[in-house]
């Protein structure tokens, strides 16, 4: 309704403000749910390169992600980071195709994300969900094997306090 409307417009605003002057490559993050309610209208009235959607808790997303203008970059959260399972790697086949087809954008312009943060998962699980990402944009063409090596620091994964944990800062000793 009006409301509604009004409320994407408010929305609209408040992005255009925030980006207002900001240089260089912006990305959007729609994670958690649909983004639908804004539209693409909202989300693509701002000057963002590249728009992530979480997939998976949001599939209807896609609509919207087809309403992307074709030079923004579009990320496409589709590992199921709410289990350890594995995902098929025939839907994120066809999800990396599908979005590089959309409004024909292109290989470049897609890439592969896990749908939620990893911190509900054990460090091995996470680590098979970000080799199974891997495995599945080299095999739809959007890096290669030695790309992934170089821009991937799994150091990340291998921490020793637990997944959201900070760890604890270090005292200095008084001499």
């Amino acid at each position: 309704g009006a409301d509604d409307e009004a409320e994407r417009r408010l929305a609209g605003e408040a992005l255009r403000r925030l980006t207002d002057g900001v240089e260089g490559h912006l990305s959007l993050s729609v994670a958690g749910g649909d983004p639908c309610g804004a539209g693409g209208g909202v989300l693509y009235g701002a000057p963002f390169s590249s728009h992530l959607f979480d997939l998976i808790r949001g599939p209807d997303g896609w609509r919207v992600a087809r309403e992307a203008p074709r030079e923004r970059g579009l990320i496409i959260g589709v590992a199921d980071c709410g289990t350890a399972e594995p995902d098929e790697e025939a839907v994120t086949l066809w999800a990396a195709r599908y979005a590089a087809s959309i409004g024909a954008r292109g290989l470049e312009r897609v890439a592969l994300a896990p749908s939620a943060g990893l911190e509900a998962l054990t460090r091995e699980a996470a680590r098979r969900k970000l080799a199974d990402l891997a495995s599945a944009a080299i095999l739809a063409g959007l890096a290669d094997a030695a790309t992934l090596r170089e821009g991937v620091d799994f150091r990340a994964l291998t921490r020793t306090t637990p997944p959201g944990r900070a760890p604890a800062p270090r005292r200095r000793r008084s001499r």
